[in-house]
């Protein structure tokens, strides 16, 4: 007998607010940005053929093997909390932005592949609710310009990932995927 999926969605969310205590009292978790990633971002789906509750252990996940080699996993949560932390921080300095962690809110991750034969990348998007400074491009080679723009009038040569998280920030989605092989 299976799980329904209404069960599975509330172990997964029991197992997740499960992960964030332990996450807390290790106190690997020291900031409201992280704390809601780890609340929001369903870790299972980046396993599915794995069990929910291994897919939430404070560990490594294995997903791919081959000939009995791990080849890929999910890395451990206590790592990947401590480097999302570290993101916001480089995110926030690159950007020439003063944001307070209480003022970012993780609004979408986009698990992206940008051609054939590269290596899966993450596309983590953070919604600012205040911040202090302008933002300056320091990676011109990378990027032609910082500007707000209109969601509905996007320019033509925007990063097709990013396109994609826009599109899944409108419609409250907080998970996307491309470039993968069907």
């Amino acid at each position: 007998m299976t799980a329904s999926p209404a069960t599975e969605v509330g172990d997964a969310s029991r197992l997740r607010h499960q992960l964030v205590q332990q996450l807390h009292a290790h106190n690997h978790i020291r900031s409201a940005a992280v704390e809601h990633a780890f609340r929001t971002v369903p870790r299972h789906v980046f396993a599915p053929e794995v069990p929910l509750p291994v897919s939430y252990a404070d560990d490594i996940v294995p997903t791919c093997h081959d000939d009995g080699t791990i080849t890929g996993s999910i890395s451990a949560p206590w790592l990947q909390a401590e480097a999302l932390a570290c993101l916001i921080r480089e995110a926030q300095e690159e950007a020439g932005l003063r944001i307070e962690r209480r003022d970012v809110e993780l609004v979408h991750v986009v698990h992206h592949i940008d051609r054939a034969g590269d290596r899966p990348r993450m596309g983590l998007f953070f919604r600012a609710r205040a911040w202090s400074g302008e933002p300056e491009l320091r990676e011109p080679d990378k990027c032609t310009q910082w500007k707000f723009w209109d969601p509905a009038a996007l320019p033509d040569d925007l990063v097709p990932y990013t396109r994609i998280a826009i599109e899944g920030i409108k419609n409250g989605e907080l998970y996307s995927e491309t470039g993968w092989p069907a």
